[in-house]
């Protein structure tokens, strides 16, 4: 197997210093140390610590890149997929999402609108289903995917279903 970037490996820390001790502890020097670079090498990828927050950002964009080229076109497949999805990182919580999330609202607008946007833009395909099943399809996922993050418990599957089975419902009528 290929050895990660040092670029990859820096973010890989970055992802694991946020999630272990909070965004607020990051330091160049701290994750220049745990990746196992010096500081330059860091510097030479991330010429600061903002641009490591948008490294982040930039892995997001890419894992919602990749997920979009998925995206059914039947609208009730549409809806369990978007769900599902959320249903399946409720139940194995990414690291990556959890070290963005716990990032915002740092005073880095940039950072947080371009957040905003990732989130914003992995919902475009719903943009088919009508605004209210949209809608009821957003605030569920949001709810399973974001949940974990907030301490919330997921829910049991079957549940879930029922909810699904009914948005696809008012989908026909």
């Amino acid at each position: 197997m290929a050895r990660p970037s040092n670029r990859d490996l820096i973010l890989d820390t970055l992802e694991q210093v946020i999630v272990d001790r909070g965004a607020s502890s990051v330091t160049l020097e701290l994750v220049a140390e745990e990746a196992g670079v010096s500081k330059g090498g860091l510097l030479y990828h991330f010429p600061s610590k903002s641009a490591m927050f948008h490294g982040l950002l930039d892995r997001c964009d890419a894992q919602i890149d990749e997920e979009l080229t998925s995206a059914p076109d039947d609208p009730a497949e549409l809806v369990r997929w978007t769900i599902g999805l959320a249903y399946g990182s409720a139940e194995r919580p990414s690291r990556l999402w959890q070290a963005v999330i716990d990032s915002s609202g740092s005073g880095d607008d940039t950072y947080d609108e371009r957040l905003v946007a990732i989130i914003e833009r992995s919902y475009e395909p719903l943009d088919r289903l009508g605004s209210v099943a949209a809608a009821h399809t957003r605030l569920v996922a949001d709810g399973l995917y974001f949940g974990p993050y907030m301490g919330t418990p997921t829910p049991a599957i079957e549940l879930v279903e029922g909810v699904v089975e009914t948005i696809i419902a008012a989908l026909h009528g």
